[in-house]
């Protein structure tokens, strides 16, 4: 049990079934047949098993005004057996835990008993904020805002605008506001964990601490697993094996002069964009973990000057153009294919996230929202990569384009110029999601145009724009 629920000590299973707040209130026999088919779906009730004990209770309308039950169960049997939270899946032959496997049953549910369909299947919403993420974010940061959520978009940014995953990994180091983690098995990167860097803290002092919790790219969400983003970039054992030589940069366990030796042979592999950025790593190779601010700044500096002499105007010109191709790629996607809907709001997110990083910083607003409400719609497993774009017509590119632009330009041109052509993708978005039944999806997505276009309004009010 322990093992399994990976609490000390832990025998006791929780959860909570809600309706949305728009949602009539179900009365008490509703909610125990709906209550008897999740925990027989789950695996609690199980034919030819001893009877795990459970409890559902219904607390009636919450606060936001959800009517919902929460459900205790005991995971040892009575017979001393216990409950199984990761089975094996035997489509696929891997382990499947009670997360995923629930959102699967509550849209089976959903269905079964006509109720409001909140999300899209295969698709798994991202977990609510915890009340000790709120506790750390206040202790060590100085926010409400849980760190889960500012690491999301980071990563998120970060893996939109890369092409491969070593230019995903130049990236994380050239960022001094997280540190990453590597996990390696049998010689392979097998996944990584990042944290946030507190206010007044160094990179090295984060990466050291005992304190500080890390956060898994699958925990940030499901495509945001490793595995899922070398898929999305269509990447090979020998991109992985490029990559892997900045992985070593990244962890302070490997000596300095390999890393040093290791990262200089892999700028003869990559292209000059990404070279540049590996020789950087390079110099700042002996300062390992983190103690490479002045790199990272020289690695930003090199790359703006780059694309079009540094100008932001030129760079945000760009994104629009990148991004209007990319409207008309998400109007033509087929409303019945739901993975290259799913991977247009994830790549339309990322856009969203490198846009928030760069104008928004550790203040959260109206572009962190947008990319938390795409992100809900794209945090799936994907059995492709992401669709080849033209040119003019790349997410990957306009996110680039967003980070490099940077604060330097003035804020209330940045939206201009960008917002509402963003604000376009959405609405295809929107129209897509409609046409293919994902009513819920498609109301969330058209509230949030409204509030964007709402945004730009304002801000172009505040500056005289008409």
């Amino acid at each position: 049990v322990r093992a399994q629920a990976r609490v000390p000590d832990a025998y006791v299973w929780t959860c909570a079934l809600a309706l949305a707040p728009t949602e009539v209130p179900l009365g008490d026999p509703k909610w125990a047949a709906i209550a008897r088919d999740f925990m027989m779906e789950m695996g609690f009730d199980v034919a030819g098993a001893a009877a795990a004990r459970w409890v559902a209770i219904h607390h009636g309308t919450s606060k936001k005004g959800n009517d919902h039950i929460h459900i205790a169960a005991d995971l040892v049997r009575e017979d001393g057996s216990v409950v199984e939270l990761f089975p094996v899946d035997p489509v696929t032959g891997r382990k499947v835990g009670d997360g995923p496997r629930s959102s699967t049953v509550i849209q089976m549910l959903e269905k079964k008993y006509g109720l409001q369909i909140d999300r899209v299947p295969e698709v798994s919403n991202p977990s609510e904020q915890t009340y000790a993420e709120g506790k750390t974010a206040e202790k060590f940061y100085g926010r409400s805002e849980p760190v889960r959520a500012e690491l999301m978009r980071r990563v998120r940014a970060y893996a939109t605008a890369a092409s491969s995953e070593a230019a995903f990994v130049g990236r994380i180091l050239a960022d001094d506001t997280m540190v990453a983690r590597p996990f390696f098995k049998d010689g392979r990167v097998q996944g990584f964990s990042v944290r946030l860097v507190p206010p007044g803290w160094t990179k090295e002092q984060a990466f050291r601490s005992d304190e500080l919790a890390w956060y898994s790219g699958t925990t940030l969400g499901r495509d945001l697993g490793l595995g899922q983003l070398r898929k999305a970039w269509g990447q090979d054992l020998d991109g992985e094996s490029i990559a892997r030589r900045r992985w070593h940069a990244v962890d302070g366990s490997v000596p300095a002069p390999e890393a040093d030796a290791e990262v200089s042979s892999a700028a003869a592999e990559l292209p000059t964009d990404a070279a540049q950025a590996v020789e950087t790593e390079r110099r700042g190779a002996a300062k390992l973990p983190y103690d490479r601010g002045a790199a990272a700044d020289e690695h930003r500096a090199g790359t703006g000057r780059a694309d079009a002499a540094g100008d932001p105007v030129a760079q945000l010109e760009r994104a629009r153009a990148e991004l209007a191709g990319w409207t008309d790629f998400v109007r033509a996607i087929d409303p019945q294919d739901g993975e290259q809907l799913a991977r247009a709001a994830e790549m339309t997110a990322g856009v969203f996230a490198a846009w928030s990083i760069t104008i928004e910083h550790t203040e959260p607003g109206p572009l962190a929202r947008s990319c938390h409400t795409l992100a809900r719609s794209a945090t799936r497993r994907y059995s492709a990569p992401r669709p080849a774009q033209r040119r003019r017509a790349s997410p990957a590119s306009a996110a680039a384009m967003l980070m490099l632009a940077s604060s330097h330009g003035d804020p209330a041109m940045a939206w201009a110029i960008v917002m509402a052509q963003l604000s376009a993708a959405v609405q295809a978005l929107a129209d897509a999601n409609a046409a293919a039944g994902n009513a819920a999806v498609a109301a969330r997505l058209t509230a949030l145009r409204v509030e964007q276009l709402a945004e730009l309004e304002a801000c172009a009010a505040a500056r005289g724009i008409t």
